[in-house]
């Protein structure tokens, strides 16, 4: 008795093992040869030049929200799970606008020359429907930062990293335009 709950354990084991292998094999990468950038100091990413959906060969394929966290591991970042946020909004037409006692766009010109760094500019956005997402990542030395991308459709156009930031500027943003809503 004791020899045969053996072979049907062992039986059991090779089986479970087979299925949780064949399981985790199957399953295919939202984009097949996507990997995170080389070399690539995740504090300062490098210029972004190309969006995820330039970078992709099955953009179309991808939801906004896809294009939006390849794009941030491509940069080289973990995403914390269940962080992510995203709003849309239209920018506003200047960087001179004030919106409900915040200094919209003041805050966005600077967020823009954060984005010019990695060279990203999405000052031909303002005034244009676009948006923001953004996520807690942990970078190589297990650092938690926010970063808040700028999206038109499933192309990245800006994205800057709030470093210990008291109050993120997404949620500074979003507050502005909500405060719209409540009213």
């Amino acid at each position: 008795m004791i020899k045969e709950n053996k072979q049907v354990f062992l039986a059991i084991v090779i089986l479970v093992f087979g299925l949780v292998n064949m399981a985790g094999c199957s399953q295919k990468p939202i984009v097949e040869n996507a990997h995170p950038a080389t070399g690539v100091e995740e504090t300062q990413p490098s210029p972004a030049s190309q969006s995820a959906s330039d970078t992709t060969p099955a953009a179309e394929a991808l939801t906004q929200q896809e294009a939006a966290e390849l794009f941030v591991h491509n940069l080289g970042y973990k995403i914390v799970t269940n962080s992510g946020a995203n709003y849309d909004l239209q920018l506003p037409d200047t960087f001179k606008e004030e919106k409900n006692g915040v200094q919209i766009g003041e805050l966005l010109k600077k967020r823009n020359e954060q984005s010019k760094q990695y060279g990203m500019d999405f000052s031909g956005y303002l005034g244009k429907q676009v948006t923001l997402y953004t996520y807690s990542v942990e970078n190589k030395n297990k650092v938690v930062e926010n970063i808040v991308l700028v999206m038109d459709g499933n192309e990245v156009v800006g994205f800057w990293i709030d470093n210990n930031m008291e109050r993120p500027a997404f949620n500074v943003i979003v507050g502005a335009y909500e405060a719209n809503v409540s009213r």
